[in-house]
């Protein structure tokens, strides 16, 4: 693929993910008259921001025709095949994209956990965390064993396990900001507020807010545990602060491909913080969570 070509695909995507469906199909199908297999990727993320799931599917089952052994076209079936609740199905794409040699197989596992949650079956889903290989994803992998954990009420496995890997929830520096440990905090809080203990139950749920003022969940628990108005002013305050900060994904390979792609549309001059990877089932290994001081 040649640098033109290369650059063509990033616009069409920058493109699609700034709002302009049409522009971007218009590019997908310029893509696959080429025989280009990102044409059917555009195409299909363009139709499952749409919401039309059924189109998405056929695109990458006409890719999957043409390019069988691409892994990732696979796990983008699986993940469709998850979103129409295929269960059997989307089992076995997964299986057929970990056939393999280039597949991330932790990547595809993470969305094999989500799977067996998808199904209520979570046991299962314990145990494939259990048993997977979690390398670049394990901050994700710890996320949904800690959902798991509170879904089925083990508040006190959940409280334990906290304490172990993270420490005392009285010892929280909350000028410390780990964006990846939010759903952590927000799940631990939530097991200490069921079993009332609500000194710890706030310490987290503030730190839930300061890591995603997105979570009105946890806002609304911590206001709840608050004793006196100051801590509700400051915590919305502290949304307010954050609200002046601008959440974007990108499609970057890496974070200096990232930050890259972030000063292209906000300007060189633009303030970045340090990009943190995520993981979004249907972006596979895209990453790029980057915080823009406007």
């Amino acid at each position: 693929m040649n640098e033109s070509t290369e650059q063509f695909i990033k616009d069409a995507f920058q493109t699609l993910y700034a709002g302009g469906q049409d522009e971007a199909k218009a590019a997908a199908e310029t893509l696959i008259k080429q025989n280009n297999i990102n044409g059917y990727n555009l195409l299909s993320e363009c139709f499952l921001i749409d919401q039309d799931i059924p189109k998405a599917q056929a695109v990458v089952q006409k890719a999957l025709e043409l390019f069988p052994d691409n892994w990732q076209l696979w796990m983008k079936k699986a993940n469709i095949e998850t979103t129409m609740n295929d269960f059997d199905s989307a089992h076995n794409s997964y299986k057929k994209a970990l056939e393999f040699d280039a597949s991330d197989s932790e990547l595809i596992n993470l969305n094999i956990t989500v799977l067996f949650c998808k199904e209520n079956k979570l046991d299962e889903a314990l145990d494939h965390i259990q048993n997977s290989q979690r390398g670049d994803y394990e901050s994700e992998f710890t996320s949904l064993r800690y959902k798991i954990l509170f879904s089925q009420g083990k508040y006190s496995d959940m409280i334990s396990a906290y304490e172990e890997e993270f420490g005392s929830a009285e010892d929280l520096n909350q000028e410390d900001i780990f964006v990846n440990l939010s759903e952590i905090y927000f799940y631990t809080g939530k097991a200490y507020n069921e079993l009332g203990i609500n000194d710890k139950a706030k310490k987290l749920m503030l730190q839930a807010v300061r890591t995603d003022f997105r979570n009105n969940e946890a806002m609304e628990i911590y206001r709840e545990l608050c004793d006196n108005p100051s801590e509700n002013a400051e915590i919305f305050m502290h949304q307010i602060k954050r609200d002046h900060t601008l959440i974007v994904s990108t499609l970057a390979e890496s974070d200096e491909e990232s930050i890259e792609y972030i000063k292209e549309i906000f300007g060189s001059e633009i303030d970045i913080a340090e990009s943190t990877k995520v993981q979004n089932s249907e972006k596979m290994k895209y990453r790029g969570l980057v915080e823009i001081q406007l």
